[in-house]
């Protein structure tokens, strides 16, 4: 049962780096593409524009959806729940950003 638990827990800590991961990707695509620094891209975009704040969560959850396909396929049950509850989590964020 401890096992479960600390297995559970390690999907929604892998979940997380997943979405900060995807963060920085999207980012530092954004910022490349548009010709402006990352730290522009956070505070005028990211920060400064709630309205596209759901569509980069959006983007940046890509890489758990990624992740959490590899965790199925290899039979990772337990870090698969943990990475779904930090999917459902980003997901209430975007709707949240959404509306």
């Amino acid at each position: 049962m401890k096992k479960q638990i600390s297995q559970t827990l390690l999907g929604m800590a892998l979940g997380l780096l997943g979405n900060i991961i995807g963060f920085l990707i999207y980012g530092f695509v954004y910022s490349w593409m548009n010709n402006v620094a990352f730290s522009w891209f956070y505070q005028n975009v990211f920060i400064g524009m709630e309205s596209f704040r759901s569509q980069i969560l959006t983007g940046s959850l890509l890489v758990n959806v990624v992740l959490f396909y590899f965790l199925m396929k290899s039979n990772k049950e337990t870090l698969s729940k943990g990475m779904m509850v930090t999917i459902l989590l980003t997901v209430i964020a975007i709707i949240y950003y959404f509306t």
